[in-house]
């Protein structure tokens, strides 16, 4: 069975780091399904940072971001991940204070499930508990996609009932 390839996302200028390396590490260990890389684990040596993060979200079935810190890096790789139709799994840590600045700032965002996690075991129990990695075509490009394609259905399907004025205005004669 091949493993399903996860690219996980996150801030390098929070103590979240540790926790994140610690979960992967769980994860990798005990969830044979799922391979996850970080990008703290790419080589780049002599290459362009970004180039190679994109080949990594290019190549993975699942795009994991840790959000907790609001990282313009990673929001624009999240961006890309849906833009590429990748399954995404989102998540926040609880400790740092920072939770009420997400509902702020990305309210676009809001309606997206995401995953509040207090440290690495627990990041690991919620991994193992939503399994993001089996429903890899529940991606959110897709449902929007669907929402729109219902929204012109809708639209195709509707019908205009027009009243003429009993008025010779100039706005009834146009």
């Amino acid at each position: 069975m091949d493993k399903i390839n996860c690219f996980f996302a996150y801030s390098s200028s929070t103590e979240i780091g540790n926790t994140i390396d610690n979960a992967i590490k769980l994860i990798n260990k005990n969830i044979p399904e799922v391979n996850i890389l970080s990008w703290k684990k790419i080589q780049v040596s002599g290459k362009i940072i970004s180039d190679q993060v994109i080949k990594q979200i290019d190549e993975a079935q699942l795009f994991i971001c840790d959000l907790t810190d609001m990282n313009k890096n990673v929001l624009f790789e999240l961006g890309y991940a849906i833009a590429k139709n990748k399954r995404i799994w989102i998540v926040l840590d609880t400790n740092l204070g920072l939770f009420d600045e997400y509902d702020k700032k990305l309210s676009m965002l809001t309606t997206v499930a995401y995953v509040k996690y207090e440290n690495a075991n627990d990041l690991f129990k919620k991994f193992r508990q939503d399994a993001p990695y089996n429903d890899l075509n529940a991606t959110i490009y897709q449902q929007i996609e669907n929402v729109l394609l219902q929204a012109e259905q809708r639209q195709q399907n509707s019908i205009l009932f027009y009243l003429k004025s009993p008025f010779s205005t100039d706005a009834s004669l146009t």
